[in-house]
């Protein structure tokens, strides 16, 4: 298996896409969007996104468009 199955790491920053989880587990509780479609890490020198899940077996359907924005640009280019 590529990669550990621990989505995040303690010691740094992400960009998530959440939905809602959905099952018997838990109540109000979220899940990251395809785990690591999902998820950017985040450059902490430059506050930009980085996409790593197709390292870990993840695949890239738009990810790779997104890396080097900000957070502040991702946020807007989500509102638009």
């Amino acid at each position: 298996m590529k990669g550990d199955l621990n989505v995040v790491k303690n010691n740094k920053k992400y960009f998530l896409f959440l939905k809602q989880y959905e099952g018997p587990i838990v109540e109000n509780a979220y899940v990251v969007t395809g785990v690591y479609q999902g998820k950017f890490e985040v450059d902490e020198k430059n506050n930009q996104l980085k996409y790593v899940g197709d390292n870990l077996g993840g695949v890239n359907y738009f990810q790779k468009n997104y890396e080097g924005y900000t957070i502040e640009k991702m946020k807007e280019k989500i509102l638009e």
